[in-house]
């Protein structure tokens, strides 16, 4: 699976987006926040909290698709 996926498509959508919704101080202060022990290690944990979510993210979406989907029914 991770051969078919294309990280720089991922990489360069990624930073597309954070120039499209960040200003440049607001990217100044990120990159220095990463720079930081406490940045790199809270944006370490970040993988962890996402995989926590993601999964009732996917399940919240699939119930509210199903509750659509018999609303449309009726």
């Amino acid at each position: 699976m991770i051969k078919r996926v294309r990280i720089q498509y991922l990489e360069d959508a990624a930073k597309k987006s954070l120039v499209k919704h960040l200003t440049l101080k607001e990217l100044e202060l990120l990159v220095e926040f990463m720079s930081r022990p406490e940045g790199k290690s809270g944006m370490e944990k970040m993988k962890y909290y996402i995989a926590n979510l993601m999964p009732l993210i996917q399940q919240e979406v699939g119930r509210a698709m199903q509750e659509m989907q018999s609303d449309n029914q009726k």
